[in-house]
């Protein structure tokens, strides 16, 4: 594979990390439905339970897995810090349910591998070290974990948890109070077991790191080079435990440590046993089998990397996680919409889950989080129901019955799935502020502004676009299931929406943001800063609402007005000071995120929308400037195996150019849907598989494969170089003639070779 400064892909798609100083903490999302960690290319990252209501439990805070030479007392990590220390062959592979970081030190290998048990709330190290020195060595493994089960240190307070030894687990336990899984506090026992005897242990910090420790000096290895055997009571608490191993020259030793918890104390042995037989294997097996269900082939081979293993890594974790420190209502539904392109069935499960948080009259919640459904107030948290069961259904076929399943709403009643969706839409339909548009209340996408509608009378240009979006997508939901009245009214509140945003969201040369509660606009001429959005511009189009006349001036807006060679500015200029009649988005400083950054989301909705329009030129510019990893080989300084959340704009000086956080975005989502939906062109429909590709010239073959409703399709694309080709001229089935505007064939249980000329 093709190495960069700091790694490369591999051919099964996972990325190595050569380094251990890449220039920020390159990570992998570890998972399952009840625990959720990060874990850098050193380890570094943290881990947490979450119940359904969103009490979380802090099990990991930070990781190491020390080795010692018992005889010189030297010290180092199984996951290449401290730096200093020099690591030989350092290699950090991530893929989806495993991470793995191997080096070598003073003639010891060293292999630890991280993983999550399918089930168990907790993860994995499996370690294993050889002698390579060429001469007998003693060696002392420590794994240690920091937790806040007894709650974070705080200068001038104190922790009132215990800890200790439990010769049963042959592991320590931590003894803290939690509200986890119900609303009353009862203890929560945190663990880390073994596999092997132990020959030390440590609970309490100030015992192992020390007073005035850190992790490159712990006290206990700098002045015994081993634990102290210590118990904890009322101090900060961490768990360590000690393997010692006597290597001939050429041996090899392995442990195994399982990081969990319990809510009663004599389940642990048995949990840790659960977790401690799972193989580092079985374990990405596990994760693999939720991929898999759309291949891309291009002429960039770490687009195809990154789309086909770690794009649809990032849905599966949204679609369940969402950004990981909220379970956001929006976020998840989102994600399910962009899950389904490949794995309806899983996107249908967690779709249903958060329509079980909806309210009965149609409004859906910000978030849920320690312990409750949160509103916020926002607006726009519903309105993706329709656009996430869309997908799924035309996925699954209408057939499936997905959308007849029964469903409860947040007081116990229960009705279909469709019927969510249709009270989303009732809900929003009625719930208008100033010039009929919808109210922005505590917020839209731009979560930011958050107190433009407060008082109930402020409107968001872009929920009102999203909404005529969302309805059309209804109304042919409605039409596959025979329900023409509702039909035949979304298609006249459709045209209803779109006249009221044409008239009063029209700002003469592009769509306005919004109104505030005093009716000043947001997003217009008229401002100083926040003069011109990007989504509003783009929903425009993907609505439909923009009229052929405007379009140009619409254009003009996305071309010029927000053009940045590094990507299109979310909005321009940004916010320099707070405003507090508009939100949180002025203490971003500007060119940071939302207050006139780049944001990649935006940019995964620009290709749809060039799709839509057939702007190959600019759909490619805009795709190359999303990538970490472009054509041309030049990429960024984050994980050119996943996508950020944003590029720093032009005003943050020194900053602009680099990429935000990475995973904890939609970006990655939206992109994999605007690749097979909208670029590639795949649409599914009730009948079938349609194809109106939008593909780059730069792509004169591509390719996509794709598993839908039983039927695998290997399409080919193939287009004169260097040309925009974008209608279907020819296409064969299998080597027969099929008509281009027609559905493939379904035929459960096969593959069809699919070959497509474009024109």
């Amino acid at each position: 594979m093709k190495d960069t400064r700091f790694g490369h892909f591999n051919a099964d798609g996972s990325f190595t990390v050569t380094t251990p100083k890449t220039p920020r903490n390159w990570y992998n999302y570890l998972f399952n439905d009840g625990y959720v960690t990060c874990f850098s290319q050193t380890a570094f990252g943290e881990g947490f339970a979450q119940d359904d209501l969103g009490r979380r439990l802090p099990i990991v805070t930070e990781r190491h897995v020390f080795v010692v030479d018992a005889e010189t007392g030297r010290w180092w990590t199984a996951h290449g810090l401290p730096l200093s220390r020099k690591y030989e062959g350092f290699a950090c592979t991530h893929r989806p349910g495993l991470t793995v970081v191997e080096s070598e030190f003073d003639g010891i290998a060293m292999r630890l591998s991280a993983y999550v048990h399918p089930e168990h709330c907790g993860e994995v190290w499996d370690v294993a070290v050889e002698n390579r020195s060429g001469r007998p060595r003693r060696l002392r493994v420590i794994a240690y974990d920091g937790t806040n089960v007894d709650g974070p240190y705080n200068i001038q307070s104190y922790n009132t948890g215990s800890a200790g030894w439990d010769a049963a687990l042959n592991g320590v336990v931590a003894t803290g109070a939690a509200a986890f899984g119900g609303p009353k506090q009862t203890e929560a026992y945190v663990f880390l077991a073994g596999d092997t005897p132990c020959t030390g242990f440590d609970t309490r910090k100030n015992a192992f790191i020390g007073v005035y420790g850190n992790f490159a000096e712990p006290e206990a290895l700098q002045e015994d080079g081993r634990c102290r055997n210590s118990d904890c009571c009322g101090e900060k608490i961490c768990l360590v435990l000690q393997n010692d191993a006597d290597l001939a020259s050429g041996a090899r030793a392995s442990f195994r440590y399982a990081v969990s918890f319990v809510q009663d104390r004599a389940e642990a042995p048995a949990r840790a046993a659960a977790m401690l037989a799972v193989e580092p294997d079985a374990a990405a097996a596990r994760a693999d089998a939720d991929l898999g269900g759309v291949r891309l082939r291009t002429p960039n081979p770490d687009l195809d990397f990154l789309a086909n293993t770690w794009l649809e890594r990032a849905c599966v974790l949204g679609a369940r996680w969402a950004r990981v420190r909220s379970l956001g209502y929006r976020d998840v539904v989102s994600d399910c919409d962009c899950l389904a392109a490949f794995n309806p069935e899983l996107a249908a499960r967690d779709l249903k889950r958060m329509l079980a948080y909806q309210y009965s009259n149609g409004y859906a919640p910000r978030n849920v989080l320690g312990g409750s459904i949160n509103d916020k107030n926002f607006a726009d948290c519903c309105v993706g129901i329709p656009m996430a069961a869309h997908s799924i259904a035309m996925e699954l076929g209408i057939e499936s019955g997905f959308l007849d399943e029964e469903v409860p709403f947040n007081d116990g009643t229960k009705a279909s799935v469709y019927e969510h969706c249709r009270r989303a839409m009732d809900f929003l339909w009625n719930f208008r502020g100033l010039h009929g548009l919808i109210r922005i209340w505590g917020g839209d996408w731009n979560d930011c502004m958050d107190t433009v509608g407060l008082q109930g009378r402020g409107a968001s240009v872009w929920l009102s676009m999203a909404w005529c979006y969302a309805n059309r997508l209804f109304g042919r939901l409605a039409e596959a299931t025979g329900r023409t009245d509702d039909a035949a009214l979304s298609r006249e509140r459709g045209r209803a929406m779109a006249d009221i945003i044409n008239a009063a969201a029209w700002d003469g040369g592009h769509y306005l943001c919004a109104y505030k509660d005093d009716g000043s606009k947001l997003g217009s001429d008229e401002n100083e800063e926040g003069r011109v959005f990007l989504i509003q511009q783009l929903w425009s189009i993907l609505s439909g609402v923009v009229t052929p006349e405007r379009l140009p001036k619409v254009l003009h807006a996305i071309d010029v007005d927000l053009y940045d060679p590094m990507g299109t500015l979310v909005m321009v200029p940004g916010y320099s000071r707070i405003d507090n009649s508009i939100g949180y988005i002025g203490t971003k400083a500007p060119g940071i995120h939302e207050n006139g950054g780049i944001y990649l989301h935006t940019l995964a909705w620009k290709l749809a929308a060039e799709a839509v329009l057939k702007r190959n030129d600019k759909l490619y510019e805009t795709l190359q400037q999303m990538l970490p990893v472009r054509d041309d080989g030049t990429s960024r300084p984050s994980e050119p195996y996943m996508i950020s959340n944003s590029i720093f704009g032009p005003q943050t000086g020194y900053r602009y150019g680099t990429p935000g956080q990475s995973w904890r975005t939609a970006s990655a989502q939206w992109l994999l849907k605007s690749l097979v939906n909208f670029i590639f062109g795949l649409k599914p429909a009730p009948d079938g598989l349609h194809l109106e590709p939008c593909l780059p010239a730069q792509w004169p073959e591509c390719g996509i494969v794709k598993r839908f409703r039983g039927t695998t399709y290997d399409i080919t694309f193939r287009h004169e170089p260097g040309r925009a080709c974008n209608r279907v001229a020819s296409l064969l089935v299998d080597g027969a003639p099929h008509d281009p505007a027609a559905a493939l064939p379904l035929r459960p249980g096969a593959t069809l070779r699919v070959e497509v000329s474009l024109a």
